[in-house]
């Protein structure tokens, strides 16, 4: 869909830009997504193949900012970037960002401090070695030396004052995040607390969830805490949410808890969740609550009740993305929650695993993971108490098997499932299968619109089960048609020669 809308938004006379920030935090889910976007961007049909259009290319720009500090070698962007540089037919241009220069950071201080440039070089050639020209990096550092007294304003003497021998001898941090860590130590304990609790959540996050776990953590007044978070310049406060100033200060009060505070922070959080929202959970909520759990992880000792409630979670989320559809995020939610099931699931929790089994074999057929689909349908047809739980394997066995060029054994199992289901069809008796043909079409031809929609609807899920595979079957035999049909004009046009 939304490669549908960037194509409708983009003509050869309406280039559009898409601009991504922060792409070195993109999951593989949505590096997938920009990947997707690019190739459909690239196979517009509606522009003519004219010297001129081929010229002209895709009428998309791509622009994605991240920090290459930290992207490792195993990041998914890594591999995506190399894609795009392997690839003949996306051109790629890098623009590598330095540090700010030394009377950058000099315009910078002087502007700060309310001092003319002249007065603050020193202090700004100080801060540019400390910083490496990083603009956030100087500006806590900057404040750094404030806090700690390091720079001062004499009333008595109106100007700054401040050590130069001192602020050299000043330790120099490996990163951003060391600053941020010192500032965090300086903050009161229910204002780390609340902190702490958002960052759970992401760089940002709405008031409606923060009402929602008030009390989480020891916190009887989140939103107080915060607003004195606000005034430490730690987090913005907008209309109706929440969001760190950088993303640098969420990622530093996160990985600054121990693994052990940070999942029992994530499990509490998702457990309140759970018991306030049971009533009118919106898929936002719901979405927000299986995040959470994922966090946690199956790896954390979890009685059979967690274990089993967290599965439902994600086996809901992923329901819910497949009718979006999102696939990729589908599969995610739905494999967390078959590692959240225990060894012997298919004895104690049988229509759980069955749900999750079956939906795993069928988000990975459009995802093209054929050999992890394959082992999903037969987990499910080894497991099955009864032919009618298999019906949905089927049907994805049957679609797999038909973009695989299998249609003589698509047919087979099309024919066997009607069997079972009450409506046999034999495809070797072509003149009954062509009379009961004429007579549905004779019957349909007589009916109105308005008789159509006036007609009860069908309530029989067996009967249900039938037509959808009738559908397919249909779908199936007019491509054995139109093969068919092809391989004789192929043929005709090799054995006949012209004239």
């Amino acid at each position: 869909l939304l490669s549908l809308l960037t194509k409708a938004l983009s003509d050869q006379y309406g280039p559009l830009l898409l601009f991504m920030d922060d792409i070195q935090w993109a999951d593989p889910s949505s590096i997938e997504l920009i990947c997707s976007l690019m190739e459909n961007s690239l196979c517009n049909e509606s522009i003519e193949e004219t010297p001129a259009a081929m010229n002209h290319g895709s009428n998309i720009l791509f622009v994605g900012c991240y920090r290459s500090y930290a992207v490792a070698e195993s990041n998914p962007l890594t591999a995506f970037i190399r894609q795009i540089k392997d690839c003949d037919t996306i051109t790629l241009d890098e623009i590598n960002l330095d540090g700010l220069s030394k009377d950058v950071i000099n315009a910078f201080i002087s502007d700060s401090l309310f001092y003319p440039k002249r007065l603050t070089r020193s202090l700004a050639t100080l801060v540019h070695q400390k910083s490496a020209g990083n603009p956030l990096f100087a500006k806590e550092f900057l404040n750094s030396l404030a806090t700690e007294n390091l720079l001062t304003y004499s009333l008595s003497k109106h100007k700054w004052q401040y050590d130069e021998d001192i602020i050299k001898m000043k330790t120099v941090s490996t990163g951003v995040a060391d600053l941020l860590t010192k500032r965090l130590e300086r903050v009161q304990k229910n204002v780390l607390d609340a902190v702490r609790v958002i960052s759970c959540f992401g760089s940002a996050v709405s008031l409606e969830i923060l009402r929602s776990v008030n009390g989480v953590y020891g916190n009887s007044d989140i939103i107080a805490s915060l607003n004195s978070a606000v005034d430490e310049l730690l987090i913005k406060k907008f209309k109706e949410s929440y969001s760190f100033v950088h993303d640098a200060i969420q990622y530093a009060v996160y990985q600054g808890m121990e693994p052990e505070e940070r999942v029992g922070m994530l499990k509490e959080l998702a457990d309140t969740l759970i018991a306030r929202t049971s009533e009118g959970r919106t898929n936002a909520i719901l979405f927000i609550i299986v995040d959470l759990i994922n966090k946690v992880g199956p790896s954390i000792n979890l009685d059979a009740d967690d274990r089993k409630r967290y599965a439902e979670l994600n086996l809901a989320a992923g329901e819910k993305a497949i009718h979006t559809p999102d696939f990729s995020s589908a599969n995610s939610y739905i494999e967390s929650g078959i590692k959240f099931l225990g060894d012997n699931s298919w004895d104690t929790e049988y229509d759980l695993s069955l749900a999750l089994y079956k939906n795993s074999a069928a988000v990975k057929l459009p995802l093209g993971k054929t050999v992890l689909m394959e082992e999903r349908l037969n987990e499910v047809f080894d497991n099955a108490r009864v032919f009618e739980d298999k019906l949905d394997s089927m049907s994805v066995l049957i679609q797999f098997l038909t973009t695989c060029g299998k249609a003589d054994k698509a047919l087979e199992h099309s024919v066997s499932v009607l069997q079972y289901l009450g409506e046999p069809l034999s495809l070797s008796d072509s003149f009954d299968l062509k009379r009961e043909l004429l007579e549905s079409c004779n019957f349909a031809q007589q009916l109105s619109s308005m008789s159509f929609e006036m007609m009860p609807k069908m309530k029989d899920p067996m009967k249900i089960k039938a037509m959808v595979s009738l559908s397919s079957l249909a779908c199936l035999l007019l491509l054995c048609f139109v093969c068919q049909v092809l391989l004789f004009f192929f043929f005709f046009t090799i054995t006949v020669p012209p004239f």
